[in-house]
């Protein structure tokens, strides 16, 4: 534009604006408010409105990327510095006696009655209620997890031996069920049960810690919380109404049939 030319825009010689390149007016914030260009070239709002969505991308993808950096150091925290053994009301090592069951089962086929569907394989959890002196003993797990069962195995925490186990006895409509092995329980305390007066229900706002191997490690699981509802409740497995105790503490696929003790339980 000339400068004789009338005009309600800023001034900039013909000169300057030849000269821009499409770097230069990214660069050029003045630039950008320029509504009047020399004929032949662009006009510098449009070209604005173009990059306008590539730099929202850019700002998102950047913050995207520091959410995950921070997320990893914050995965990165391990177990001894983010948990106190003295906050536990009981020792670590008992918990050997929450044990990882890997089940084999087979569905019936129900459609089809004369045939059988795929065997498929299965995880859950237990807790060892009673150790005998030859090193065999009774586990305590849900029902859901050894229905259907063809083939049982136990594994110790922190330990890569398995040893094969029998259901002893099951009550689907409480989802309780009882298996036993010949071995392996060497060493291992089995988790103390109530007696008499000590057996009651827990409070609400109770702490309570949830014991289990979920899906996705061979490690023990630890996570706590309190107890939010104590009611009676339809059970998922087997449809029937009994006691129920709720909790918030996080309890994934693979924790059923873990332990839940409470500080004074």
């Amino acid at each position: 534009r000339h400068p004789g030319k009338h005009s309600s825009g800023p001034f900039v010689p013909c000169q300057r604006l030849q000269m821009m390149s499409a770097c230069a007016i990214r660069a050029c914030p003045g630039a950008v408010a320029l509504r009047r260009v020399a004929p032949g070239r662009r006009d510098s709002k449009a070209g604005h409105a173009v990059l306008k969505p590539f730099r929202a991308k850019r700002a998102t993808l950047r913050r995207a990327v520091v959410a995950e950096e921070a997320a990893d150091d914050e995965a990165e925290i391990t177990l001894s510095e983010s948990f106190d053994d003295d906050d536990l009301p009981f020792d670590l090592d008992e918990y050997k006696a929450v044990v990882k069951l890997l089940v084999t089962f087979l569905e019936p086929d129900w459609v089809n009655p004369w045939q059988t569907k795929t065997a498929q394989r299965s995880t859950g959890s237990g807790a060892v209620i009673r150790r005998d002196a030859d090193g065999g003993g009774l586990i305590l797990t849900a029902a859901h997890v050894i229905a259907n069962s063809t083939y049982i195995q136990v594994q110790l925490a922190n330990s890569p031996e398995k040893v094969p186990a029998r259901v002893v006895s099951v009550l689907h409509e409480v989802d309780l069920a009882l298996v036993a092995v010949d071995e392996g329980l060497d060493g291992v305390d089995p988790v103390p049960l109530p007696q008499g007066k000590a057996v009651r229900l827990p409070k609400l706002r109770e702490k309570v810690y949830v014991l289990g191997f979920p899906v996705g490690g061979n490690d023990l699981s630890i996570t706590e919380g309190v107890v939010s509802r104590v009611e009676v409740q339809s059970y998922s497995h087997s449809h029937a109404r009994a006691l129920a105790v709720t909790v918030d503490a996080a309890i994934n696929s693979g924790n059923s049939g873990g332990a839940g003790p409470g500080p004074s339980t």
